[in-house]
C-alpha cells in the first residue's frame, strides 16, 4: 500500500512540474552559455565581453560583475501578468558597496515601461522589484535588509497580474512584500531589451519567466526544489 501511495505521489508531482513547464516563456539554465535553452521569444544573448561561469545551484551559474547580458523582450515577458524567478548569491563581499545592482530590468528608463529586480547597498531595505508604466510613474516593494553572506544562495520570485491589481516579491519561497495596484497602473510595454549586470560580484542562475503570476504554494515549491543544505556561514 505504501509503495502505491508513494508511486501516486511521485506522479502528481511530477504532473505538478509539467503544468509548470508548460507556462515558461523564457528559461537561462546558463550552464556554459548564456542563450536560453527555452524561449517564446528569440533565445540569443546579445554582449560585448563573453560571460564568465562559475558553480551554480544547479549546474553552473553567470558570474557577474560590470558587464551587461541582453535579450529580446518580445515573446520572452508579458507587461499584463507574470513571474521571475532566479537564484542570486555574492561571490565576493558585497559589505562596503552603496551601487545599485540592477540584476534584472525590462525596459527603457524615460522611454518606456519597467519591471526591475535590483539591489542597493542600503542599511535599511533589500533588494527591491519595481514595476511601472515610466520611470516617473513605478511602484516598488522591498524584502527587508538581508544578510549577503558569500557564497550563499538565496532564490528571489517576483509576480505580478494587471487583472488581480497586485505585485509580489518572495525571498526564498516565502512573501516578502506585495502591493495592491490598479490595473491601469501597469506598463503598457518594456521596450525591446531585458538586461542582465551587477555592479558587485554576484552569480546567477536558473533565470526563469512564466507566462502567469505563480501562486505562494507553486513558488515554495520551486524553492524546495534546489534548495541548497544548510551549511557553516562563510564570511561576509
Amino acid at each position: 500500500m505504501n509503495r502505491i501511495w508513494r508511486t501516486s505521489l511521485l506522479a502528481i508531482f511530477a504532473l505538478a512540474a509539467s503544468a509548470l513547464a508548460d507556462d515558461v516563456i523564457f528559461y537561462a539554465p546558463f550552464d556554459g552559455s548564456p542563450d536560453a535553452a527555452t524561449a517564446a521569444g528569440d533565445k540569443q544573448a546579445v554582449y560585448a565581453k563573453a560571460p564568465a561561469y562559475c558553480q551554480g545551484i544547479k549546474g553552473q551559474a553567470l558570474a557577474m560583475q560590470f558587464e551587461s547580458i541582453a535579450y529580446a523582450t518580445k515573446g520572452n515577458i508579458l507587461v499584463d501578468q507574470g513571474t521571475l524567478t532566479c537564484w542570486l548569491k555574492p561571490t565576493a563581499s558585497w559589505q562596503k558597496s552603496k551601487d545599485y545592482n540592477w540584476f534584472f530590468t525590462a525596459g527603457e528608463w524615460k522611454k518606456s515601461g519597467l519591471i526591475y529586480l535590483y539591489y542597493c547597498g542600503d542599511p535599511i531595505n533589500g533588494p527591491r522589484f519595481m514595476l511601472g508604466k515610466s520611470s516617473e510613474a513605478n511602484w516598488g516593494i522591498n524584502a527587508p535588509k538581508m544578510e549577503w553572506t558569500v557564497d550563499q544562495w538565496h532564490f528571489f520570485a517576483c509576480t505580478w497580474t494587471a487583472a488581480g491589481s497586485r505585485i509580489a516579491l518572495y525571498v526564498d519561497g516565502k512573501l516578502s512584500s506585495e502591493l495592491a495596484l490598479g490595473g491601469d497602473n501597469f506598463p503598457k510595454d518594456v521596450g525591446n531589451e531585458i538586461h542582465l549586470s551587477s555592479a558587485v560580484p554576484t552569480a546567477m542562475d536558473e533565470l526563469t519567466i512564466y507566462n502567469r503570476a505563480l501562486t505562494a504554494e507553486e513558488i515554495g515549491k520551486k524553492y524546495e526544489e534546489l534548495k541548497p543544505a544548510a551549511e557553516a556561514p562563510k564570511a561576509k
